[in-house]
């Protein structure tokens, strides 16, 4: 179980170890119901000042193309995600040079 603290903790050491500042644009693809999601797509932002995109259902497709169109600077998911982008990314050949933290 976590507390407040420990999960502060987290937010601290995560957005120190990746220098995110308020000007990042998190794009945040997995459920803010579970830990990671919650974490990376609510409480650094809300720490930080920084925006969040979220993303409804996992379609690769859609996610590379709002990491795009939104500017994301910074991402943090699961592994089969980040594969899945990666995978979508040489697939259509979509640049994204706003990100700089997967």
């Amino acid at each position: 179980m976590h507390t407040s603290r420990s999960l502060l903790a987290m937010v601290e050491q995560t957005a120190g170890r990746l220098r995110m500042t308020g000007s990042d644009i998190i794009f945040m693809p997995m459920p803010i119901a579970h830990q990671g999601g919650f974490i990376g797509g609510v409480l650094l932002p809300i720490m930080l000042g920084a925006t969040t995109v979220l993303q409804d259902r996992w379609i690769p497709e859609e996610a590379v193309g709002i990491m795009a169109s939104e500017r994301a600077t910074l991402t943090l998911a699961a592994t089969p995600f980040l594969s899945d982008i990666v995978d979508e990314v040489e697939r259509s050949g979509v640049r994204l040079p706003d990100l700089r933290v997967v």
